[in-house]
């Protein structure tokens, strides 16, 4: 497999409204780059779901402890086999 693409959307579930969106490529079919493994891909997901964790939890903190949601990285992720 050359490409994956994961696509999640978080809507509010009393208003409806979306509160976060997110698309993640791995890989590239033009040019036949493919993504190492499904393990990747396990981990992208992984890393972007602490990140909306992380900017959720945010929310209501001012901004002088706010958390900076972008260093959260593969190494922060633990993967259960």
């Amino acid at each position: 497999m050359t490409e994956a693409v994961w696509e999640a959307e978080l809507t509010d579930s009393e208003t409806g409204e979306i509160v976060g969106q997110l698309l993640v490529k791995l890989g590239n079919r033009r040019e036949k780059k493919e993504f190492s493994s499904w393990d990747e891909l396990v981990l992208t997901m992984a890393v972007n779901a602490k990140r909306f964790r992380c900017r959720f939890d945010n929310a209501p903190l001012p901004a002088s402890t706010k958390r900076d949601c972008l260093e959260i990285t593969a190494a922060d992720i633990e993967i259960e086999d």
